[in-house]
């Protein structure tokens, strides 16, 4: 029977968790590893170089937190926002709404700039906020929001926050090691990435990128409020025990700092605009095979859309019914994408081709699965070919 032909594990074309690297399935079948010690220092410095290399930062301002994304992005805001100061939020989707919830926890006055579904706020608008609150700290943006599969050019806004002296805070935890950061040549103070999106490794450590100016105004010896996410007791502990290979203030998992440097590594070897450019034309192949198909980018041009996610509007018949699109193409088909959010969760769907998933290897079978799937539900013929061929002319 046909149906047989997709048996098996599902292909996670979702924007995280993704596949996971061959080096990474590797580690995971390993010996018991001390996350401290005199053997394991070197693996921790080993980790922090390639982590600063995807940052474009130095490893002696690059550090690996363990935990979630969230934790990371919350402990590096914190070195730069404090109860009652102010911060320009960046907001297109769903994840830049997020950032905006994180900075009021802590204590900020929050000023948004939003902007319309797929796209993002004018340079424009974004001068002018900050025009209107010259006391802000802070500009806070999400790089690639996946929500709606934007991206946001760091350079122009980084510009805008030096030529007024305002600190930058970037949540790069959808682009990190396929889309370039640079950031000490755009002068961001903190720059989040992750593992387990586009360097296909598995959660438990965060790089994270501090510049060195506001690493020094960190002070140890005053811890405050808080603890877990507190750069004060992070620091502490980082100077107490970065030479025994613990530079952490609590227990890391080991093996996610393996695999996240074989991973690294790996991007590394790869070559980093070789990198680059592959996102890039995977993506718009993609979004080209997708329009053959009758789906729509929410991004509203190809110049905003992003190298490693893509949100599509899905066609009249299944507008409201993204939870059934999803559901039917994982168990007839084993390739898993996942609905939009926030007010796109029902109308769209969102793949994420992040590292070894933007490839032919992975995107064909996604568009072929995602054709049959609308001829499935509505009855309608799709033109899978034509899409394949679209894809494989443009890539």
């Amino acid at each position: 029977m046909v149906e047989d032909l997709w048996e098996g594990d599902a292909l996670l074309m979702i924007p995280g968790p993704t596949e996971l690297h061959p080096a990474v399935r590797r580690v995971l079948s390993e010996r018991s590893l001390p996350h401290y010690g005199p053997e394991w220092a070197p693996e921790v410095e080993r980790a922090r170089k390639a982590a600063a290399a995807l940052f474009g930062s130095n490893p002696e301002n690059t550090f690996l937190v363990p935990g979630p994304g969230s934790l990371a992005l919350e402990l590096g805001t914190r070195t730069v926002l404090s109860r009652g100061e102010k911060a320009v939020v960046l907001i297109s989707g769903f994840w830049g709404e997020r950032l905006a919830e994180l900075a009021r926890s802590l204590g900020a006055d929050v000023v948004e700039v939003r902007a319309e579904e797929g796209l993002v706020p004018e340079i424009g608008d974004v001068e002018r906020a900050l025009s209107r609150n010259p006391d802000a700290e802070a500009l806070m943006l999400v790089h690639v929001e996946t929500g709606t599969g934007v991206i946001h050019d760091l350079r122009s806004y980084a510009r805008l926050a030096e030529e007024r002296g305002v600190r930058v805070i970037c949540d790069a935890i959808a682009s990190y090691g396929a889309v370039p950061l640079d950031v000490r040549e755009l002068g961001i103070d903190v720059c989040v990435g992750h593992p387990n999106k586009c360097l296909n490794s598995m959660p438990g450590v965060v790089p994270l990128h501090i510049s060195e100016d506001l690493w020094e105004k960190i002070d140890p010896s005053e811890i405050g409020d808080g603890w877990i996410s507190n750069p004060s007791a992070f620091k502490r502990y980082y100077l107490l025990w970065a030479e025994e290979g613990h530079p952490y203030h609590t227990t890391i998992n080991p093996y996610a700092v393996v695999a996240f440097r074989l991973a690294a590594e790996s991007a590394l070897e790869e070559g980093l605009e070789r990198r680059y450019q592959r996102h890039l034309r995977a993506s718009g192949a993609f979004r080209r095979a997708a329009k053959v198909l009758g789906l729509e980018p929410v991004a509203r041009s190809e110049e905003l859309a992003a190298p490693t996610v893509t949100s599509l509007e899905l066609p009249p018949p299944l507008r409201g019914k993204a939870d059934e699109f999803v559901g039917h193409m994982l168990r007839s088909y084993r390739v898993m994408v996942t609905n939009g959010l926030g007010s796109l969760v029902d109308s769209t769907v969102r793949v994420g081709h992040m590292g070894v998933t933007a490839t032919a290897r992975y995107l064909i079978p996604t568009i072929v699965a995602m054709g049959r799937t609308l001829k499935d539900l509505t009855g309608r013929p799709a033109e899978v070919g034509r899409a394949i061929e679209a894809f494989l002319g443009s890539s």
